[in-house]
């Protein structure tokens, strides 16, 4: 055997030895295995499109196996929260914000007091809303936690305060001084979202606590004092167009039109990829004198939580910090369509910070049969052909009407 031959044998030989190595070494730094894990969502395509870039990329999860049930028909309402607990079986879950109750009182869920002091979900690591959040929606407990916060808050523009002499708005406006400043501009000043006038009718009153409709016992209350003076407040600026709806692109503002806006998280994200040419502000949404330091506009998209009788639930508590990492929430965030990152953030956000100086209370919901009687009697008061006494009067017997015939 030549000098060669022996010396093309070594080389190989060390070069399988150090393949060895390798392979040894990799091996434990590959992630474990877990069972397949059952993870609700609306859709498969839907968490795809969200996470599925993010599991290729990250080397903990990337081999992890996982099963989409889907939460479709819970969403859309075809079906309630106890039937589908007990037709589904799932390791961990996102639910949608204002079902987390549901699914707490069904007791399906785990208590994840104890999780939120490991150092991936320490609480200290998120804003505070983070834990009000999921405790006004778990009894006072944590069984579900949000990766994402949305609210409102009020923009400005302030070449257009300076150009008509209107002082800047502050935090904690209330809602009748708002409406005051938008009446000091000749038009436009002040746009909403929605396309219903009534509906911002419902958010001043809401706001300040007046009820208009409760399910148990039943009660509608339309036609009061304190709604009557809502109505007329609201009716006239409506009327001159110095407040305007239907203006869920922010056009008006963004063109330098408008002097203020009522923006969601997807109008605020949308206002800094435009950067309008004119300086502005931001503030707090208004706030109910009684109580100025809490908001009815904060909401999360929904809540991630991990079932109670899960045989997989390391791998689910996995699963949970990997949802509300620092890199998954940063890619939420420029998604922009699930609400503000949770986490605590070094970098300045303005509207994050509008949001964050109030603390969430829970939101009433008027059933949409009232949302469109309400629109249809203030289209009638804004054509002229009735006054706010009669539209008010009618929309009580209507309402009363449709209480009637509620099973």
């Amino acid at each position: 055997m030549n000098i060669n031959r022996i010396n093309l044998y070594f080389l190989l030989i060390i070069i399988v030895v150090m393949l060895n190595a390798c392979t040894s070494n990799n091996s434990k730094d590959l992630p474990i295995l877990h069972d397949n894990i059952r993870i609700g969502y609306f859709s498969e395509e839907n968490f795809k499109y969200r996470y599925s870039s993010l599991i290729n990329n990250d080397i903990d999860m990337m081999n992890e196996r996982y099963t989409i049930v889907p939460t479709s028909e819970l969403i859309k309402g075809r079906i309630d929260v106890k039937t589908w607990s007990k037709e589904n079986e799932f390791d961990i879950i996102y639910i949608p914000g204002p079902l987390l109750e549901q699914f707490v009182e069904q007791d399906v869920m785990k208590n994840l007091d104890n999780l939120i002091i490991t150092d991936e979900l320490a609480s200290d690591n998120f804003n505070t809303a983070f834990l009000e959040l999921s405790k006004l929606y778990g009894q006072g407990a944590v069984y579900g936690l949000p990766p994402g916060i949305d609210g409102k808050a009020v923009v400005y523009n302030k070449n257009l305060f300076a150009k008509y002499k209107v002082d800047f708005p502050v935090d904690r406006m209330q809602w009748f001084d708002l409406i005051h400043l938008a009446s000091r501009f000749p038009s436009e000043g002040l746009t909403i979202t929605s396309d219903s006038g009534f509906e911002l009718i419902w958010d001043v009153g809401h706001t300040n606590d007046y009820k208009v409709y409760r399910k148990s016992p039943p009660m509608v209350n339309f036609n009061s004092d304190p709604w009557r003076e809502i109505w007329e407040k609201v009716t006239e600026p409506l009327a001159k167009r110095t407040i305007l709806t239907n203006e869920y692109l922010l056009d008006s503002f963004l063109e330098g039109e408008a002097a203020m806006a009522l923006i969601s998280n997807r109008q605020y994200v949308e206002l800094q990829k435009k950067r309008p040419d004119f300086e502005w502000g931001i503030v707090t949404m208004p706030v109910n004198s009684n109580q100025s330091d809490v908001t009815k506009y904060m909401h999360a998209d929904g809540f991630y939580g991990i079932s109670s009788s899960s045989p997989n639930q390391e791998a689910a508590v996995e699963w949970l910090k990997f949802f509300l990492s620092e890199k998954t929430l940063a890619s939420d965030g420029m998604l922009g369509n699930f609400g503000l990152n949770t986490r605590k953030s070094t970098i300045s956000d303005p509207f994050a910070e509008a949001v964050f100086k109030l603390h969430p209370v829970k939101r009433d919901v008027l059933p949409f049969e009232y949302l469109e009687l309400g629109e249809n009697s203030l289209q009638k008061l804004l054509s002229n052909n009735s006054t706010v006494i009669e539209t008010l009067s009618e929309l009580q017997d209507k309402a009363e009407e449709i209480l009637r015939n509620t099973k």
